[in-house]
């Protein structure tokens, strides 16, 4: 699926903060939030929250974690 090259890279930066280890997890929401604030500030909607922005982006980003595990059976098949 085609979509946005920030809103991918933001999708994919929560991804990775939900799926990472215990000690990694403070620095990659970190990312996330910078990621989100950028995104706040470049978009036309500047009184949207992080939480907000999150929420709104929800759908995307359960397409997104889907597309990732069906990504990784499929690696992990191919192994077998």
């Amino acid at each position: 699926m085609s979509r946005n090259p920030k809103l991918e890279a933001f999708l994919l930066a929560r991804y990775e903060a939900e799926t990472c280890g215990r000690g990694e997890r403070e620095a990659r929401w970190a990312t996330v939030n910078s990621m989100a604030k950028t995104l706040i500030a470049s978009s036309q909607e500047k009184n949207l929250s992080i939480f907000e922005l999150i929420a709104a982006t929800t759908p995307e980003y359960r397409s997104f974690k889907a597309e990732r595990i069906r990504e990784q059976r499929q690696r992990l098949s191919r192994l077998r």
